[in-house]
């Protein structure tokens, strides 16, 4: 199930329905701390099922939770606001209509979904939004005998390199456009800056900057890489997306120096995973998740074992210089391939939606590539 929540600002209201969207929002907060105070029944569940005493803050307003079979959302043919949502009120039999505006963003969303969730309404100065939870099913992807691999290598300096593995390989594509470890170093020397200062409260607020800041580099990577495989799926093939699986990087980085460790520490990884991945199920496409180990060591074309330095692949036995992140990639493609054509392999289902892809012997056997480009 692929859930969204969307925020939409409700229209203008009458002087009566906004005391009692106040009156109601008032009373809600005064039952989450504790007090009795009128309340829509529904709504007063909620106090007690998603909200517990001890962590309820006395000065800090909570915005007014719905349950999703108490409040309506009607279309209309009114040419000012197409859209109506009807929220229970104590005391008012059949709730308040309130205007929506709803944007062009919004209205796919909307369409598109198969059933709402329970939502919440908030007031920001004199407006009213509506946070609305959309929810839409997954849709159904499997993995074919001739799916084209889309290897995609996740590194800290270049955030995601794939690679398109058909017949010959096609133009790698750096995904990324401003690295995260510029965007870390610059936050890191604003902390040290603020913490000689002693402000505290501004690292905070600037945790939440850098933060923002990260998800929206990777939001962009993993919408260009989805949308690079939507590309080949109109053209009539059946593309398939694999990520390394670097579940156990983090306690490999422990025996290393400490710039090491906080580079691999702050490295966002498994967010990028997650977000190619649910992006990816929700345009069709499937996910698998491959065992990257010495992939980024071994050469791509002889198979073995070799030198990187510097974002540079050079082997020993064969010579081969190449991209050390588009040798990496390519070799996850072939792992892929190996596994599932050769050596056969187990699919895992995950939670996210991905399948993750075990060989079941110890060792996949060697393939020789032709065509590839040299760097």
């Amino acid at each position: 199930m692929r859930i969204k929540t969307i925020k939409i600002k409700l229209g203008q209201l009458t002087s009566k329905k906004r005391k009692l969207l106040e009156t109601e929002i008032e009373n809600f907060n005064r039952n989450l701390r504790g007090e009795k105070a009128p309340l829509y029944s529904a709504t007063l569940q909620h106090t007690t099922r998603y909200y517990k005493k001890n962590r309820i803050k006395k000065n800090k307003p909570y915005p007014l939770s719905l349950r999703n079979d108490v409040f309506k959302l009607l279309k209309t043919k009114n040419k000012r606001y197409k859209y109506f949502f009807k929220i229970p009120i104590y005391g008012v039999r059949g709730g308040i209509l309130a205007p929506l505006h709803v944007t062009g963003y919004h209205t796919p969303i909307m369409c598109n979904s198969d059933s709402f969730g329970d939502s919440k309404i908030t007031k920001q100065g004199k407006d009213f939004f509506l946070h609305l939870t959309c929810r839409k099913k997954k849709n159904k992807s499997t993995i074919h005998k001739n799916s084209i691999p889309i290897s995609v290598d996740l590194g800290e300096r270049n955030p995601a390199v794939s690679v398109t593995l058909h017949h010959t390989l096609m133009n790698p594509i750096f995904h990324g456009g401003k690295t995260l470890r510029k965007i870390r170093a610059h936050h890191r020397r604003l902390r040290t800056a603020l913490g000689k200062k002693k402000l505290l409260k501004k690292i905070k607020q600037i945790a939440q900057k850098e933060q923002r800041a990260v998800n929206a580099v990777l939001h962009k990577i993993s919408k260009d890489l989805v949308t690079h495989a939507q590309n080949l799926k109109k053209t009539g093939k059946r593309p398939v997306i694999l990520l390394g699986d670097l579940k156990h990087i983090r306690k490999a980085a422990q025996k290393k120096g400490r710039k090491m460790r906080r580079i691999i520490n702050q490295w966002p990884f498994y967010r990028l995973q997650q977000f190619i991945t649910y992006k990816a199920i929700s345009a069709g496409i499937p996910v698998a998740l491959i065992g990257e180990r010495n992939t980024s060591k071994t050469c791509h074309r002889c198979k073995c074992k070799g030198t990187r330095k510097k974002g540079l692949f050079k082997c020993k036995n064969c010579g081969l210089e190449y991209n050390a992140d588009i040798n990496g990639a390519i070799n996850i493609g072939h792992r892929f391939l190996d596994y599932m054509f050769k050596n056969r392999a187990t699919m895992t289902p995950l939670q996210s939606g991905a399948v993750k892809i075990v060989c079941t012997t110890p060792q996949p056997s060697k393939i020789q590539p032709c065509g590839y480009p040299s760097l």
